[in-house]
Order: C-alpha cells, then structure tokens, then sequence
C-alpha cells in the first residue's frame, strides 16, 4: 500500500471513528433509560472485559484441556487475543 494512500485511510477512519463515536454517545444519551443507568453500563462493560475468553491457546488461565498437552503458545504459535475458536 502505498503511504499516501495509508494516510488518506488513517485520517479517514479517525475522523469518522470519533465523529461516530460522539454521534452514537449522543443519541444514546438522549434515551432517558441509558442515560439514567449509564455508569452500570460503564462497570458491566469494564468487567466483562476482563473475563478471559475461554480457549484452549491458555489451558493454565481457563483451566481447560489443550490440545498442545499443556504448552502455551510460542513466537511459532501466534496468539490472537481476540478471537474464540
């Protein structure tokens, strides 16, 4: 990709991701039962992030078999932190 087609992409998407981001917070502030019970949202978002994804790449955190016997995953195996099998 070229770079100045990296910087067009960049600029654009961090503008629509905070004009979006401020957009959406907005209108959800505007529906009296979101804004009214907003910071259980905050805590139950901030909580559920740190519940670890339950895989078998982390036997030792999740306490489920793996089928690496065990190994956690090296520099050969690539951990993706967001995804689930």
């Amino acid at each position: 990709m070229q770079y100045r087609t990296f910087v067009l992409f960049n600029l654009s998407g961090a503008f629509s991701w905070g004009v979006g981001l401020t957009l959406v917070g907005f209108l959800l502030g505007q529906i009296e039962f979101v804004a009214k019970y907003s910071e259980f949202f905050i805590i139950g978002i901030v909580l559920l992030s740190g519940v670890p994804c339950p895989s078998p790449r982390f036997p030792k955190i999740c306490g489920t078999s793996s089928a690496h016997d065990g190994q956690c995953a090296g520099p050969s195996q690539p951990i993706l932190m967001f995804r689930c099998p």
